[in-house]
C-alpha cells in the first residue's frame, strides 16, 4: 500500500544469502504523532480561513489551544517512550561491553 504517494519497499532475504534492504516500518508512535502534527495544521489553518472570513475571533479561544494541547500531550509521551528504548539500548551495550572484557 502506498504511503504519501512512496510505495514501500520490503525486505527479502534470497535464498543466496544476499540481502536486500527497503523501507523500514513505521513504528505506531511515529504514525499517531504524524497524525497529531497534520490536525494540528489543518485545525489551525482551517481556523485562520473562518476567522479571516467571519471575523471572529472566538475560535482562537477553543478550537486552536485543544488541538495543540492534544499535539504537546503526543509529544511527550512519543518523547517518553524514546527516552526508556535509549535506556534499554544503553544498558544492553553496556553490558555488552563488559562481557567482551
Amino acid at each position: 500500500m502506498p504511503v504519501f504517494g512512496i510505495s514501500p519497499i520490503t525486505f527479502v532475504p534470497p535464498s543466496g544469502g544476499e540481502m536486500e534492504f527497503g523501507m523500514k516500518k513505521f513504528e505506531f508512535s511515529k504514525i499517531i504523532l504524524c497524525a497529531m502534527g497534520i490536525l494540528s495544521s489543518f485545525v489551525t489553518v482551517f481556523c485562520v480561513l473562518l476567522m479571516w472570513r467571519t471575523s471572529d475571533l472566538s475560535p482562537m479561544s477553543y478550537l486552536i489551544p485543544s488541538v495543540f494541547g492534544e499535539l504537546a500531550t503526543a509529544t511527550g509521551f512519543y518523547y517518553s517512550k524514546a527516552k526508556c528504548e535509549n535506556q534499554i539500548k544503553l544498558s544492553k551495550n553496556k553490558f555488552d561491553v563488559t562481557e567482551e572484557n
